[in-house]
């Protein structure tokens, strides 16, 4: 069970795509990143394996795959062949070289992606098996595999809210890699939201999630979007706190996709300082994925050597900022009730869900966060002034928030 997706920011590629393996049977299912342990749940499949799904085939072309490991090694090779001195790879040699495999195959594979001939300087999205939906901000997008339906409807709702908000300043190439982290950050927080609850996200249900990669094109090529730290703080209505609820490191070192995830079941209370409001949190509660295309390791107590590698290599941060609302396990239900609105993030789901999101470009003294780690504690740092710019209603008084935002 997959989806790998291939969206068009302004005829900018990018790609998308969850890391979950799944068996239609029940038994033992993995721990994941966004989740931790998955036995508690009932699942009527079981969660074997992560593995990326995002290939790329040469510097100039990557492709998304839904379907096996042996499939898409024997499809990769034939393309590199078929696509010869050049290395271009068009449509037409990406149909002929499907059509060399037998009608069984063919249908247990969908594929998405795109190619480059830098020396024509034209760009061919390429795609098989997959279904395409004009959506509103994201243009012409393609989706493939078993939860490509609940995708796309994620992705409509997505769009549709990014209606009339501002573009990122620069060109169509900095839009693409701002959305590439939107998209990435959003997608693990609505896959992270029931974590240390019963509750399964209705992402899982459909037979994807439990980590997820982007990689949007530049001028130099494709980039993957790494380097990246995601957090979630919220608060309640009329709390005096903020609480963190989640925190990822995501790296990638050569092939493999390294992501360091908390494991913690309770929210984490922020303690309030003249300058930030500080989230300490035990080493020992970090798991660490190794990712790859054929498999994946898990390490399941994170060490200081760990954390401190991954904070060296972060460079943007996507912070999401829950205010208004408490997310129980009623409210998930009645929200999964709805046409499962909770799936879409429809407007509804939006109205009661307040999304800041922060891109960090570069490590500052004046950067609204600092990740630390010592021998067995890692510290968030979160500026008490950035928070407050950020949201609009909420009033600070002697390190405690006293007014939530309505």
């Amino acid at each position: 069970m997959t989806v790998v997706a291939l969206l068009n920011y302004e005829g900018v590629p990018v790609l998308i795509a969850d890391s979950m393996i799944s068996i239609e049977r029940k038994g033992d299912s993995i721990p994941i990143p966004t989740l931790g342990d998955t036995r508690r749940f009932d699942l009527p499949f079981s969660i074997v394996d992560l593995r990326r799904k995002l290939v790329r085939v040469n510097e100039n072309c990557v492709l998304g795959f839904a379907g096996t490991v042996k499939l898409a090694n024997e499809f990769i090779a034939k393309l590199l062949e078929a696509s010869g001195t050049t290395g271009v790879i068009t449509q037409e040699i990406f149909e002929s070289t499907y059509y060399e495999f037998d009608e069984t195959a063919r249908t247990e594979v969908g594929v998405v992606g795109f190619s480059w001939d830098p020396q024509e300087g034209v760009g061919y999205f390429l795609k098989l098996n997959a279904a395409m939906i004009d959506l509103p901000y994201l243009g012409k997008c393609f989706v493939a595999g078993s939860g490509a339906e609940a995708f796309a409807r994620w992705l409509a709702a997505f769009g549709n809210g990014m209606i009339g908000t501002e573009a990122a300043d620069g060109s169509p190439f900095v839009c693409a890699e701002d959305q590439a982290y939107s998209v990435l950050g959003r997608l693990v927080n609505l896959d992270s939201m029931q974590l240390g609850q019963d509750t399964v996200p209705p992402s899982i249900w459909k037979g994807y999630g439990g980590w997820y990669e982007a990689m949007h094109f530049q001028v130099n090529g494709f980039q993957s979007a790494e380097r990246l730290t995601l957090f979630d703080l919220s608060c309640e209505q009329g709390s005096k706190s903020i609480k963190l609820t989640r925190v990822y490191l995501n790296h990638i070192v050569g092939d493999v996709n390294v992501v360091i995830s908390a494991a913690y079941d309770a929210p984490i209370e922020g303690v309030a300082t003249e300058r930030d409001y500080i989230f300490q949190i035990p080493v020992s509660d970090f798991s660490k994925y190794l990712i790859r295309q054929d498999r994946h390791q898990l390490i399941p107590r994170a060490s200081f050597n760990d954390l401190a590698q991954a904070i060296e290599k972060v460079e943007n941060a996507v912070c999401h900022l829950h205010v208004g609302h408490v997310w129980t396990e009623e409210s998930m239900r009645r929200q999964m009730a709805e046409d499962m609105r909770w799936e879409l993030l429809g407007d509804k789901a939006m109205a009661i869900q307040r999304f800041v999101e922060y891109k960090l470009k570069e490590r500052a003294e004046s950067a609204p966060f600092r990740l630390e780690v010592a021998t067995d504690i890692l510290s968030l740092r979160v500026s008490r002034e950035w928070l407050a710019s950020k949201l609009p209603g909420v009033t600070f008084k002697s390190g405690l928030l006293i007014d939530s935002y309505d």
